[in-house]
């Protein structure tokens, strides 16, 4: 169990540190306990997996989350105009994410 979860936390530290500058200047730090309680409840989920259905199944699980994630992002992306990798236009993209239900 103690390897996948540590496969789930290194993706989890990877993705933060690849994608902190889509967020950085849009005050970040206050969502920092959000995020800490996503990845807690993310690792939580892969070790129960682990214990009531085996090893494969605690790496399937994460892997299949980030690629629907990766899928869902690029077509988000695509139909709104916005590149899905370096979110060019870097405004459109902003006010899109300003657009959010429960954005002040």
């Amino acid at each position: 169990m103690l390897a996948e979860v540590v496969v789930v936390a290194v993706l989890a530290v990877l993705g933060t540190s690849i994608f902190h500058r889509f967020v950085a200047d849009r005050g970040a730090r206050a969502w920092i306990a959000v995020r800490l309680a996503k990845w807690s409840v993310v690792l939580a989920v892969t070790s129960l997996v682990f214990l009531v259905f085996g090893r494969p199944w605690s790496l399937i699980l994460p892997a299949g989350l980030v690629v629907a994630s990766l899928t869902v992002h690029v077509l988000w992306c695509c139909r709104n105009g916005i590149h899905p990798l370096s979110a060019e236009p870097r405004e459109r993209s902003l006010r899109l994410l300003d657009r959010r239900p429960g954005r002040s």
